[in-house]
């Protein structure tokens, strides 16, 4: 082996091949392993001896063609049909479609920053030993349906540009995917992660669907993006999960009918917790149902971690109100109540909605005393001691076509305070009602004031 040289930019720490260094100068040459030449240019007898008496299948940085992996894998790499032993594709480019179905690699099997340049098929591929896709780019469709790693596998900062496909895979030691991009939909339904399952960083563009997917020991999303929908239903977490700083930006995560026997931490960043300051949108909610948010509002409220609880409350209260109105009008009273929930008091956890509710209840209530809400002073009786006074007003004869507004609003205000006396003796029996009414309602929007108060500090801490 030579030095490392770079070539393009790039290390190459193997013997370059003669004949790709002519095709392709300035690119990343194959390494040569016979005669001077990488296994994408032997003739086939050359191929065939290399193949029978190698160790280790050395393909790093060759232009591997369909042909060429056809006879790989098809009893020309000295093993039974569909068997690889080690084998190294560090570098490579397939340049047409890979086919890797049903293939068992016995031995490590290194993909590291290797291009699929078509699609790659590694349907009921079987690796027994490692397997290490780092850094590797599908540009188009990968499908590691049914496939199944005994020892770790490790897609760190793997990129998958078109759909990735793992449905039904089996995971036996730790799966990483650390700093993974999926630019199209990512498939993990019915997989199971027999050991721990690195998703920090990761960040899925369309869809991410786990439907159904087994976490026998911790699973880590922490700080993952996800741009639009992300369905966990069904999924079990055996051991704990983290979404720490996770990113949903586009829709409600769904967690219909999943468990979790360990710690559960859920804590939104910035990107969820704007849409809950906001009040939302309706497309955010997507398809996520009222329980399956409850059950993982649950779940984190058993965490105690109550920043997360008051944004999935919201979330859930939204969530409903869209199935009851999807549901028809049979459904208005319900309908109604949540939505004077929501515009009133904020679902409890927003405090500009009571507070905006008591001004005007505050309002109303100062318009009403003022109109008709007090008596007119009546004469002092014959023995009493002292004039005719009228409590709350600044002067005793006070004809409700000529009460200060100052003691309106005083009433007003005072009546919507808990705590605070008002006298009722020149009060109309409208004007009595009207302070009862807004001592009850007054007292209720300023607790449900205080209770957002108290949850925004909590999220600020």
């Amino acid at each position: 082996m030579t030095d490392p040289a770079a070539v393009a930019g790039h290390p190459q720490p193997w013997d370059p091949c003669v004949q790709c260094s002519v095709e392709r100068p300035g690119h990343i040459a194959g390494a040569a392993v016979r005669d001077g030449l990488c296994v994408a240019h032997l003739d086939p007898v050359s191929l065939g001896y290399y193949l029978k008496d190698c160790e280790v299948l050395d393909a790093r940085g060759c232009q591997v063609s369909a042909a060429l992996l056809k006879l790989l894998t098809e009893a020309g790499n000295g093993k039974p049909s569909r068997v690889f032993g080690a084998s190294d594709f560090t570098d490579a480019t397939f340049t047409e479609g890979a086919n890797f179905t049903d293939v068992t690699f016995t031995k490590g099997a290194s993909f590291i920053e290797a291009t699929f340049t078509r699609s790659a098929e590694f349907m009921g591929a079987r690796f027994t030993e490692g397997a290490d896709f780092s850094g590797v780019t599908f540009t188009k469709g990968a499908s590691f349906m049914l496939a199944t790693f005994t020892k770790r596998a490790d897609f760190t900062e793997a990129t998958f540009t078109k759909t990735a496909d793992f449905t039904e895979a089996t995971f036996t030691e730790g799966a990483n995917f650390l700093l993974a991009t999926f630019t199209g939909a990512a498939g993990f339904p019915e997989v199971t992660f027999t050991k721990s399952a690195d998703f920090t960083e990761a960040t899925f563009t369309e869809g991410a669907e786990f439907t159904n997917a087994t976490f026998t020991k911790n699973a880590s999303f922490m700080l993952a993006t996800f741009a639009k929908s992300a369905s966990f239903v069904g999924v079990t977490f055996t051991k704990g999960a983290t979404f720490t700083g996770c990113r949903f930006l586009s829709r409600v995560p769904a967690f219909d009918a999943f468990t979790c026997a360990g710690p559960f931490v859920f804590e939104p960043d910035s990107a969820l917790a704007a849409w809950h300051l906001s009040g939302g949108a309706q497309e955010f909610l997507g398809e996520a149902s009222a329980s399956g948010v409850r059950s993982l509002r649950a779940v984190v409220e058993e965490s105690r971690n109550e920043q997360g609880a008051n944004v999935l409350y919201e979330i859930e209260m939204r969530c409903r109100q869209r199935e009851l109105r999807d549901q028809g009008p049979s459904r208005w009273p319900e309908r109604s109540i949540l939505r004077v929930y929501a515009d009133a008091a904020g679902f409890g956890v927003r405090p500009v909605p009571p507070a905006r509710a008591w001004l005007i209840l505050v309002s109303l209530v100062f318009v009403v005393l003022l109109s008709s809400g007090f008596k007119s002073a009546t004469p002092p009786v014959p023995g009493a001691a002292g004039p005719a006074v009228v409590v709350g007003a600044s002067r005793s004869d006070c004809p409700a076509s000529t009460q200060p507004p100052s003691d309106a609003a005083l009433f007003a205000i005072r009546a919507a305070v808990p705590g605070l006396d008002v006298r009722e003796e020149c009060l109309t029996s409208l004007g009595r009602w009207t302070v009862t009414f807004d001592r009850i309602f007054g007292a209720l929007l300023l607790g449900l004031f205080g209770l957002a108060v108290r949850s925004q500090v909590k999220r600020g801490t």
